[in-house]
């Protein structure tokens, strides 16, 4: 390949005998050596740079020389081709691609004769086909490369790579095929909305869809169809066609939580999302109990009342199924419980009571399946004196949309009693423009007219009464029923102050005042705000979709505007009166705090850096917009520092007077231009000792029975200086096998340990140093004393060392200590055969040993190890005891 050395086997015979000639040399015609690797076969290994040649054939002539018995030399021919190298090619990357993007891949080319990935420069183009198109990469400049499948149908299609390369060094891979896979997009689902609803109503929910390739929101257009599946009441398939908002029928549902799974069939390039599982809660209604009747009786004669129990979720009243008990628990006069039977309307036993109020107390038990039990309402009872005249009672003015209660009062005109209902067959209500009502009276003379379909306007009305028994029937009686538009006020809610330089964003709120419920914006027709100041251009909004409105404030100097609202509403609203309020345009707040190390060294001054943030922006001010900083420290004899800031808030406190404690410093920050200042902020400044470390010196290896000497280095970390022995208050070494030794008083860091009873052998030793004042106690220091055998002395007494011929070897020793000390020059005794060796480097002598008196030894070798001539022996001591160093005698 192209590239790489010619490479051969050069094969060198004896064509006479037919063996292999070795040794030989190989060179080119001209003489020229050649690189040659024998095998000792007469197989010759012969390697030729390939350099500088061109692709094609090459031929070389080799000569091959043998000196000794040959008669000539041997050549041959031999011709080398170099080709171009061969390549493959293939494609990496996700070939599964979300509908609509482009698909990323990368080319690799390898060289299939090295084995190595083929460079981009040696590429000239790559061309991508497939059924339907092609993309070219002409001239390839990367192998990364971005297939335009955005606009590719969902499915697979074979992509072919052809590669043309830039030289005629490598030849072209083949073709290369691959799938590119289109896929849908991947979705999920959600449910979003007010998942408790009072039974009987039914419940709104908003489907959300995501597409989870892109990140955005679909809409109901990518939808088919939706259900929602429930653990009791089956599924519900509700339209989305124009909305992903949806209707749930949960009005028939018992009270409760229960399970809901949203399945979602989507249409289009979209896979279905999986299953939304979310709760319903289906609560209690809410109520509120009254009483409604005619509460001033004449006296002698009872009371009828009508308990109206109100469903606050629907705004009707409840019947007497769902009401389980009524009590009325009278101050003076006992409680009274009565039957409910068809009716809430019951008659209070008062023909007993004296004339006057009495107050009662309405309590109402009601079916807690489906209902939360009112509150107890307390209502007074008057006994009259008999009237004498008849009348309708009943607010007579009537807001469009609601009935009228009316109240029906006969007076007995001889006795000045008003008649009770039992007294009265029916009544009737005669309308001029609307059909007649009538009523068989039945316990009660309070009646719902129905007016909540008539217009707004003035309805003449002429009642009838029809009595019972000895009573004639009144003249009718003429009134007016007025239906009127709904009075409606207008508010407005929202933040309404204003860091300056922001709009301000208000919520027009305007209330139906019969109702009490909020007008929606489809109800304003215009909001106009009309502002105080002449410099302010006054807005005014034509409403569509919203009534939350962003007010132009930002414009607005520091201060407190005042604003006049006025709305114009649609349909059967009265507009509401104007309505005053006022925005305030504030400084900025603002925060402050302090950042850097507030541990500092005893003698040392603390930097600071004083952080102000703007809390209505995040932002981090800078030193232009702080005035003046003051440090008050809580200690009196500190004097409080003060800066007039000027280009950087990095502060250098005096502290280096300061002594060793926590001081409590409170930071107190004046602004310039449109910011509060911030509150005073409060922090602690500790002034530490300086931290130290020990070591130990000196020798620290002493014969045994000697004390040792030391020398106690005591640094101070924070100046980096020994210190002297003036800053340590005691020191206390603990060896491990021996009783500590505490120093205490301090007045040398050379200190003589007491080793002289340690045992030879290596002591580790703990140093503990408490310091003074100001300085931290160094963390503990261990360190090895080693105590050594005292050196010895061997020899003997004074002896020519001549013995005759088969005479034993005699001689008298002595072992004396040498070691400088409280031992040296002591003269052993005692000692034993065991304690010595006699040799002449090659053998042992056996010998005998006898202590002729105290520390003096006879030494004895027979006379049969040593024919007559000179010999030089050696005595060496090598004690038993440790606490000895041996010795040797030659």
């Amino acid at each position: 390949p192209y590239g790489q050395d010619f490479t051969a086997t050069l094969v060198f015979r004896d064509t006479y005998d037919d063996i292999p000639i070795t040794g030989a040399t190989i060179t080119f015609a001209n003489g020229t050596p050649v690189n040659v690797v024998a095998q000792g076969n007469g197989m010759y290994n012969i390697s030729v740079s390939s350099g500088g040649f061109s692709i094609g054939d090459h031929w070389f002539i080799f000569n091959a020389t043998k000196s000794g018995a040959y008669v000539n030399d041997a050549s041959v021919n031999v011709t080398f081709t170099l080709r171009a190298h061969y390549t493959t090619a293939s494609v990496s990357g996700d070939l599964t691609t979300p509908y609509g993007f482009d698909t990323s891949l990368t080319v690799t080319i390898i060289d299939t004769d090295t084995g190595q990935t083929v460079a981009i420069a040696e590429v000239s183009s790559m061309t991508f086909t497939w059924s339907g198109g092609s993309h070219s990469e002409d001239p390839a400049t990367s192998f990364d490369i971005t297939l335009p499948t955005s606009s590719w149908a969902v499915g697979t299609k074979t992509v072919t790579l052809g590669v043309a390369m830039a030289s005629n060094h490598y030849y072209a891979p083949d073709d290369y095929s691959f799938d590119v896979t289109i896929r849908n997009h991947y979705t999920s689902a959600s449910v979003t909305g007010d998942f408790t609803t009072p039974w009987g109503f039914d419940t709104t929910v908003t489907i959300v869809i995501v597409d989870k390739d892109t990140g955005t929101e679909l809409s109901y257009s990518d939808v088919s169809s939706v259900t929602f599946v429930t653990t009791h009441y089956g599924s519900q398939n509700p339209s989305v066609a124009s909305s992903l908002t949806v209707q749930l029928d949960t009005d028939s549902w018992s009270v409760g939580d229960e399970a809901v799974t949203l399945q979602v069939t989507m249409t289009g390039n979209y896979d279905n999302p999986s299953d939304y599982g979310f709760t319903i809660t289906i609560r209690k209604h809410y109520t509120t109990a009254s009483v409604q009747g005619d509460l001033v009786t004449p006296w002698g004669y009872d009371t009828t009342v009508t308990v109206v129990v109100t469903d606050q979720d629907t705004g009707s009243n409840l019947g007497t199924s769902d009401v389980s008990s009524v009590t009325f628990v009278t101050s003076h006069y006992g409680s009274q419980s009565p039957t409910i039977s068809g009716s809430l309307t019951f008659t209070l036993s008062t023909n007993s009571w004296s004339v006057g109020d009495e107050g009662v107390t309405l309590q109402v038990g009601v079916d807690t399946t489906k209902y939360e039990a009112p509150i107890d309402y307390s209502f007074t009872v008057t006994i009259r004196n008999h009237y004498t005249s008849a009348t309708v009672s009943g607010d007579l003015e009537t807001p469009w949309g609601f009935n009228t209660d009316v109240t029906v009062a006969i007076t007995d005109k001889d006795t000045g009693s008003t008649l009770a209902a039992s007294s009265v067959s029916w009544v009737y209500f005669d309308y001029a423009h609307y059909g007649d009502q009538n009523f068989t009276v039945s316990g009660s003379l309070s009646f719902t007219l129905s007016t909540s379909t008539w217009v707004v306007g003035d309805e003449p009305t002429t009642l009838k009464v029809s009595l019972l028994g000895d009573y004639d029937n009144p003249s009718d009686y003429d009134f007016t029923i007025t239906i009127r538009n709904h009075h409606t006020s207008v508010t407005v809610s929202g933040d309404l102050t204003t860091p300056w330089g922001f709009d301000t964003t208000v919520t027009v709120v305007v209330t139906d005042t019969e109702t009490g419920s909020t007008l929606s914006a489809s109800d304003v027709s215009w909001a106009n705000f009309d502002y105080a100041t002449v410099g302010y251009t006054d807005e005014n909004f034509t409403i569509s979709g919203s009534l939350t409105l962003t007010l132009n404030t930002d414009s607005w100097a520091v201060g407190t505007e005042s604003i006049t609202l006025t709305v114009g509403l649609n349909g059967d609203y009265d507009n509401p009166t104007t309505y005053s309020f006022s925005i305030t345009v504030r400084n900025h707040y603002t925060v402050a705090s302090v950042s850097g190390d507030l541990t500092t060294p005893w003698g040392y001054k603390t930097t600071v850096t004083v952080v102000i943030t703007d809390q209505d922006t995040g932002a981090i001010l800078g030193a232009s917009t702080v005035s003046s900083v003051d440090f008050d420290y809580a200690t009196l004899s500190y004097t409080d520092d003060h800066f007039v800031i000027s280009g950087s808030l990095e502060l250098t406190l005096n502290t280096d007077t300061w002594a060793v404690g926590t001081e409590s410093v409170t930071m107190t920050v004046t602004m310039n231009g449109d910011y509060d200042a911030p509150a005073s902020h409060g922090f602690s400044i500790t002034i530490r000792r300086h931290y130290t470390s020990v070591t130990v010196t000196g020798s620290l290896t002493s014969p045994y029975g000697n004390t040792t000497l030391v020398t106690v280095v005591v640094t101070d970390l924070d100046t980096d200086t020994t210190l002297s022995a003036s800053t340590v208050s005691s020191i206390v070494f603990d060896p491990t096998h021996y009783a500590n030794q505490t120093i205490n008083p301090v007045t040398s860091l050379d200190i003589v340990l007491s080793t002289e009873s340690w045992a030879v052998g290596t002591e580790s030793v703990l140093i503990d140093v408490s310091m003074t004042a100001n300085y931290y106690d160094p963390d503990d220091y261990t360190f090895n004393i080693e105590i050594c055998a005292l050196s010895t002395y061997l020899y003997h007494e004074p002896n020519d060392l001549i013995f005759p011929n088969g005479d034993s070897f005699k001689i008298i020793i002595r072992v004396n200590v040498s070691e400088t000390g409280p031992y040296y020059g002591e003269m052993l005794t005692g000692l034993v055969a065991a304690n010595f060796t006699v040799h002449n480097g090659t053998y042992n002598y056996p010998f005998t040993l006898h202590e002729i008196s105290s520390g003096r030894f006879n030494l004895t070798i027979d006379g049969s190890y040593f024919p007559e001539g000179t010999y030089t022996i050696t005595v060496e001591f090598n004690p038993v005891n440790a606490t000895l160093d041996s010795s040797k005698l030659v």
